[in-house]
């Protein structure tokens, strides 16, 4: 192990100090109420990841989007009523000296037939709200206690499906040379 002692050492990343190098990476355990808000469920299972002694706990897939389909058993963070609950679960784990994180994605967008490019026709109307909706995310995380975000950019999420030349067939500035496919994440970042 002496050639990984560096793992359990402390880091700094930005404005925060994490106690290790280990996090428990976003999981999407589907254990969010039926009204996608924090379950005791979703509690339980998260403190089990914290008192597993990694320095960073992140939570997995969390919706940005205004409106989500009940079902979908994920967090909701797309209006100011996810705040209270989402302050009760990054307590706990600040409890057990970790720092909290959430991974934010566009979930409701996504729901689509992978093979319909949806990138191309898309309004830039749509592109300057699915920005917003991100960093209304972002604000209630951090409203709510969060000591980081996490933007989800693989797996088809928007990041990906702007970079790839294979989903982005847009001739303005979202689309064509590796500059432009990259704009919706510099424009993303720089609003957060």
């Amino acid at each position: 192990m002496s050639n990984y002692s560096h793992v359990f050492q402390p880091i700094q990343i930005g404005p925060v100090v994490a106690k290790n190098r280990i996090e428990a990476s976003p999981m999407a355990p589907f254990l969010a109420s039926a009204t996608n808000d924090v379950s005791t469920e979703l509690l339980e299972w998260t403190r089990s990841l914290a008192k597993g002694g990694a320095g960073i706990i992140t939570l997995g897939v969390s919706a940005i989007d205004k409106e989500i389909a009940p079902s979908s058993r994920i967090l909701a963070m797309g209006n100011d009523s996810c705040i209270h609950s989402l302050s009760v679960l990054t307590e706990m784990i600040h409890r057990y000296d970790a720092l909290a994180s959430i991974e934010l994605a566009p979930v409701a967008y996504l729901s689509h037939d992978p093979e319909e490019d949806f990138i191309t026709p898309m309004p830039k109307e749509t592109i300057r709200e699915i920005i917003n909706d991100y960093v209304r995310a972002v604000e209630r995380s951090l409203k709510a206690g969060m000591d980081m975000v996490m933007i989800h950019g693989a797996h088809g999420n928007f990041p990906a499906l702007f970079f790839s030349p294979l989903s982005n067939h847009r001739t303005d500035e979202y689309g064509g040379s590796f500059e432009n496919r990259c704009r919706f994440t510099i424009e993303l970042l720089d609003q957060i």
